[in-house]
């Protein structure tokens, strides 16, 4: 499992988006797990081992 912990780009200014936007990661398969602030989220996403 990958977590990761984006900014809403629509609470932050586009200068403290370090960790990237909440829909970004979303676009790439990332779902919202909990919330850990007011506007921010842990998102997981599954990645299946290779071989």
């Amino acid at each position: 499992m990958v977590e990761g912990y984006p900014e809403s780009a629509s609470s932050v200014p586009a200068g403290f988006l370090f960790n990237g936007a909440l829909s970004s990661y979303e676009q790439l398969g990332f779902n919202r797990d909990r919330m850990i602030g007011k506007h921010r989220w842990v998102v997981t996403r599954f990645v299946e081992p290779t071989s």
